[in-house]
């Protein structure tokens, strides 16, 4: 014992010793707890330095994106990733599913391990400045500690029996109970070493088991995991939600890719997802993962046939971002989620990815996290919360610059912890802390009905059965239906959050109130020669993502509703489908649209020559409105004009302006035409008003 209080001269680190069934001197024991209380109060002063200060240190976090066609075993895979049961009956996600988990990392170094995923539990308040702080405060006394090895001791370490010095019969079941309770400037020190500070205007707790967690948890990582729905009207909302940094798993299933009736439309997914994750993240790392191996084995060649086609495929896109599987390799990585093959692997892949990812090791202040705790406490009360008294948090924890704000917000979407939209300032001004609550408000109108159906019997108990129907139907949701799948909560925020996000326009062509979702539109207009002016929107050098269409039937719509509204105009009912549009914009000024998946362009016809430079300059400047809000400005296109004078032959947009080409462009068209980006809806359409 006495060559214990000798080596608490050295060790100013450690505070807490349990000593069981040991015999040592009232005197020894008491200079013990003196020595023990003032490595405390070290500590306690060194914790409240460190969450008063601004060091940084990373946050060691990111974000994984699963996303492929339905059906394909993407939730399965993240259930096998996780190493939870397979589940055959598991239901199909509704719009996104959003966990945590963590992985635990080596204890130096940063190899990848292949065990060690942890599923996070709920949505809990975690504290995360305190955890923030301890890992600082661990760094700092790792850094600091230059004591001679023989004196170094661990936190909790249990004096070894036999090296005991017995001098005067005193039982010390547990240090803990003789530490001595003084008043402190930084707070009290209760029965559980923990101690409370009042920093900056937050309160946290001092836990000495802050730091043996932050030791346990040295080089392991967290990951927010986000499973999309892989049925195609939840494509619309899903622009929403991905993000330019973090790691993306797209899931296939590989059978379809050796079925002759399959195959295209398999490659054609593929093809799609692809695009969307480089229209939203051209540099993020890419995992492709084919599922259903087990059946797959029995094929001969099959994978290396499936291997040729995505390299075919990944080669005419010049797609760089795919991680390859090097051990097989191959351009992707087969795994069955029921037989558990190629799982481990897998999860050794995307743990290596994660780790070499610069974004996953950013340095990031504590007054961060002190704010991210003040947010997130607010999700026991509500959803969301205004900028304005973000603001204030901000202030109050010691953020305040703007940009350092705007920065901060800026990662805590990216990281997935809360959903912050800046397209426009009505959409900055509000603060999402509970993300899957509005993912779950969204996916109560935007759904497969053939897939995920309402209660049949609460419907018409509610006597909104021939609303339900007119929604699939028609696309139009009427405010009561609204009212029932909202259940109340929160409809004029989701009516007007869906409307400034493109997903939902306004119907006021009847007399009730009513709303258009886009996204369910579900018939097919055929192809056929139409009369009138055209002009088409060429995404064929780049591409046209499935969402595009529907934003700009929802503009078009809007407009057409506000000049209704504001002029008192009597118009058509707009005509609608999944792939066209006839809407009467003004008295006697239609626009016919036409989405070709095939050419990937939006062709338009206007059918009375005076609208066409008009229509043209109406059309460009939505398309232009969706890229900034949605599509983060990377929809790349082409206008051209269709010349009568030559046979119907298409001219640059640039070129035709050259030559005033009739009727296209006017000395008014010639303006330059409305701003889009980082404008309100509201202020968009008012200046749709052309000479």
């Amino acid at each position: 014992a006495q060559h214990f209080s000798k080596a608490l001269e050295h060790n100013k680190t450690l505070v807490m010793l349990k000593l069981n069934e040991h015999f040592v001197s009232a005197a020894l024991l008491r200079e013990i707890c003196e020595k023990l209380d003032k490595n405390m109060g070290r500590k306690s002063k060194l914790f409240l330095d460190t969450l008063n200060g601004d060091k940084k240190t990373s946050w060691s976090r990111s974000r994984l994106m699963v996303v492929g066609q339905g059906k394909a075993g993407k939730s399965a895979l993240i259930r096998s990733i996780l190493g939870l049961p397979f589940n055959k009956n598991w239901d199909s996600t509704i719009g996104a599913e959003i966990s945590e988990s963590q992985i635990a990392g080596p204890r130096s170094g940063s190899q990848p391990t292949h065990a060690g995923w942890t599923k996070v539990k709920g949505e809990t308040n975690m504290d995360y400045a305190s955890k923030f702080a301890a890992r600082i405060m661990l760094q700092q006394l790792n850094q600091s500690r230059k004591t001679p090895e023989k004196f170094r001791m661990k936190e909790n370490t249990e004096l070894p029996r036999e090296r005991t010095i017995v001098t005067e019969e005193v039982q010390m079941p547990s240090i803990t109970s003789k530490l001595k309770k003084k008043k402190s400037t930084h707070g009290v020190l209760d029965s559980k070493t923990k101690t409370l500070f009042q920093t900056r205007s937050v309160v946290r707790n001092f836990d000495v088991d802050l730091l043996v967690d932050a030791e346990n948890a040295e080089n392991s990582l967290t990951l927010s995991m986000w499973d999309f729905g892989g049925q195609e009207v939840f494509y619309s909302m899903h622009h929403l939600f991905l993000t330019k940094s973090g790691v993306y798993v797209l899931v296939f299933d590989m059978r379809g890719m050796l079925q002759w009736n399959k195959k295209n439309d398999a490659l054609a997914y593929m093809s799609f997802w692809l695009r969307s994750i480089r229209l939203h993240a051209p540099n993020a790392p890419l995992l492709l993962v084919g599922t259903y191996m087990q059946d797959i084995r029995i094929r001969a060649k099959g994978v290396i046939t499936i291997n040729g086609l995505i390299r075919k495929l990944v080669k005419s896109l010049g797609f760089t971002q795919i991680v390859k599987n090097s051990v097989h390799k191959l351009e992707f990585f087969p795994v069955d989620n029921k037989e558990r093959i190629g799982i481990t692997m897998l999860r050794i892949e995307v743990e290596r990815i994660v780790r070499q990812d610069k974004n996953t090791w950013q340095n990031i202040s504590i007054k961060w996290m002190l704010l991210l705790d003040e947010m997130l406490e607010k999700r026991n009360e509500q959803a969301y919360i205004q900028l304005s008294d973000v603001t204030q948090m901000a202030a109050k924890v010691g953020v305040h610059q703007v940009a350092e704000l705007d920065e901060a917000l800026r990662l805590f979407h990216e990281q997935g912890m809360l959903v912050h939209l800046t397209a426009t300032d009505t959409l900055k001004n509000l603060v999402i802390v509970k993300p899957q609550w509005l993912i779950d408000a969204l996916s109560k109108v935007i759904r497969d009905g053939s897939l995920h159906s309402y209660n049949l019997q609460a419907v018409e108990k509610q006597g909104l059965k021939q609303d339900l129907r007119l929604a699939f139907d028609t696309a139009l949701f009427s405010r009561d239906f609204l009212e029932y799948v909202w259940d109340g909560e929160q409809v004029p925020f989701l009516v007007d959050l869906m409307k400034r996000t493109l997903l939902m326009s306004e119907w006021n062509f009847r007399n009730e109130e009513y709303y258009l979702v886009p996204s369910l539109l579900n018939n097919v207009t055929k192809t056929g020669k139409r009369l009138g002016n055209r002009f088409v929107l060429d995404f064929s050098s780049s591409f046209l993502p499935i969402g595009v269409f529907q934003r700009l039937i929802c503009l078009v719509v809007s407009h057409s509703a506000s000049n209704r509204s504001r002029h008192g105009y009597v118009l058509q009912e707009p005509k609608l489908s999944k792939n066209a549009a006839l809407i009467e914009v003004e008295p006697q000024f239609h626009i016919y649209l036409q989405e070709d998946i095939k050419h990937q362009n939006i062709v338009a016809r206007v059918n009375d020559p005076q609208y066409a430079a008009k229509s043209v300059r109406i059309i460009q400047s939505m398309i232009r409105k969706l890229n900034c809000d949605v599509m983060g400005e990377g929809l790349k296109w082409e206008t051209l004009l269709e010349d009568s004078t030559r046979l119907g032959k298409l001219v640059n947009y640039d070129q035709a302006k050259k030559e005033m080409m009739a009727p296209w462009i006017t000395k008014a068209s010639r303006k330059a035409e409305p701003e889009a980006q980082n404008v309100d809806l509201d202020s968009f359409l008012n200046c749709l008003q052309f000479d």
